[in-house]
């Protein structure tokens, strides 16, 4: 137990967060927790080896619904990594705040339907999102998205073994991982560790894509194909299981070229006056779920927040194709990693623009009237 911890300090907490959504009496089905893991994962095998690793896990966990005005049902969900034995309350209070606003900003935001071929602008944490999303389910495809090609295992990832050497991202593009950074440009990096679940050491630096070509595979303590050596990524299992999961802690994503944040809007309505395009597409998100579509006019440049009925996520092959990315960088770190139960961080540009994407958008179908009303109308 870690007696840093003030368990009454964490009720006022969840308190006063909780309170903020008594502003906004749109938002109805709100909750807010605060969820704290701290344990020791013990490890022994028949070669001798006794590891012992802490597992922590510390976040707010929030979500909330709001109705469209043309009666169709959102929800949204929210889990804020924190430290609870150093956080700053009026921070967190002002990401639940940003939140909540979001989502009433979305239910006034008017439904669109659209057959829409161009580029699209990725803005805040989208990057880092679409990063993580494609590369940490260990041997496994998301929709209709290629199985993990970073991952080799001791049944073979012939998936990614046949593509090494290949292109399989932008040619401006590279990708490292790390291990024990414990912090970048002054930010805590919550996926920092220095010894993997085999014990082995992990390097610091490991390049695996470079120049958009798949250079390396990451594993554990068996060898695979397409890694012949044991690069020290084995983590620890999430919950009941008990052989070490592969899987990154720290992503970094970088390009060769990069331009500056002020001039990615320009550059998004240049390609699309180029293509012939009367409006296109911006897309920001709030949390790793919640994501913000916004169309462009071309002409005038400018923007309306518009509500779809869902937003396609974006695969590795787009990302074959980028026309440019920021100088500044975004930083994410995700309280664990499903796949592997593991603190993990992605380190990319704070908006990149894809050069052609398809997305087939429809307006969301109303939903059941409410039989009660909410108290807070009253």
């Amino acid at each position: 137990v870690d007696t840093r911890i003030d368990r009454n300090a964490l009720e006022e907490l969840a308190k006063q967060l909780s309170a903020i959504y008594l502003d906004f009496p749109s938002l109805y089905g709100t909750s807010l927790t605060v969820n704290i893991e701290l344990t020791d994962i013990y490890r022994l095998n028949s070669e001798g080896l006794k590891l012992r690793m802490p597992f922590k896990s510390c976040s707010i966990s929030t979500s909330t619904s709001a109705r469209t005005a043309y009666g169709a049902e959102i929800s949204e969900s929210y889990d804020i990594p924190f430290d609870p034995t150093s956080f700053n309350a009026d921070e967190l209070a002002g990401l639940v705040r940003e939140f909540a606003q979001a989502i009433k900003d979305k239910s006034e935001a008017p439904g669109v339907r659209d057959f829409y071929i161009g580029p699209i602008l990725l803005e805040r944490d989208c990057v880092a999102e679409s990063f993580n999303t494609i590369f940490k389910e260990v041997g496994k495809a998301r929709t209709t998205w290629s199985p993990n090609i970073l991952y080799s295992n001791q049944y073979g990832n012939m998936t990614g073994s046949m593509v090494l050497g290949k292109r399989i991202l932008d040619q401006k593009l590279n990708l490292h991982l790390y291990s024990d950074m414990k912090s970048y440009k002054g930010q805590d990096v919550a996926g920092h560790y220095s010894i993997d679940f085999d014990g082995l050491t992990p390097p610091d630096d490991f390049t695996v894509i470079e120049k958009g070509i798949l250079r390396n595979m990451i594993c554990g303590r068996t060898p695979a194909p397409g890694a012949t050596r044991p690069t020290g990524h084995g983590r620890i299992p999430y919950y009941y299981q008990t052989k070490p999961q592969v899987g990154f802690s720290i992503m970094h994503v970088t390009s060769e070229k990069t331009s500056p944040m002020s001039k990615m809007k320009a550059k998004l309505i240049s390609e699309a006056k180029k293509n012939g395009l009367d409006h296109t597409y911006m897309l920001r998100n709030i949390t790793y779920n919640c994501y913000m579509l916004s169309r462009i006019d071309v002409k005038t440049g400018k923007e309306e927040l518009v509500q779809p009925d869902d937003i396609p996520q974006f695969g590795r092959q787009d990302f074959k194709h980028v026309l440019a990315a920021s100088s500044e960088e975004a930083l994410q770190n995700y309280d664990f990693n499903y796949t592997t139960g593991q603190l993990s961080t992605v380190i990319a540009p704070q908006a990149m623009i894809l050069e052609s994407v398809e997305m087939q958008l429809v307006k969301p179908s109303p939903a059941e009237p409410f039989q009660l009303t909410n108290p807070a109308w009253r």
